[in-house]
């Protein structure tokens, strides 16, 4: 896999994980709803390299199977997806580091 490529999955993996993560709980109206959202995943654990399929199949056990809710931000529920997943911060590469910015009030 090219280092390019390498960045647009791990970006959607992570776009993926922040909209699971950060959505509230809703009750489903249509059984079909679920079941799309389902098969979206799957088809796009099916195309995954065998690393990121792990991460994606815990990702779905935990947010559709299970409704597992984490208490904190977005990077909590995705930091749990991955250490679930076997992937601790030892096993990880860092990609892109940001600091934090303080906004103060106008």
């Amino acid at each position: 896999m090219s280092r390019i490529s390498l960045k647009y999955f791990v970006a959607l993996i992570l776009g993926l994980f922040f909209i699971v993560g950060c959505s509230q709980k809703y009750q489903v109206s249509k059984p079909t709803e679920m079941m799309t959202e389902s098969v979206f995943l799957k088809k796009a654990e099916s195309k995954a390299t065998p690393f990121g399929k792990k991460i994606l199949q815990k990702a779905r056990e935990m947010s559709i199977e299970k409704g597992v809710i984490i208490r904190g931000s977005c990077w909590d529920y995705i930091n749990a997806v991955y250490n679930r997943a076997g992937f601790t911060q030892k096993r990880r590469k860092i990609v892109f580091k940001g600091k934090k910015e303080v906004l103060s009030s106008i």
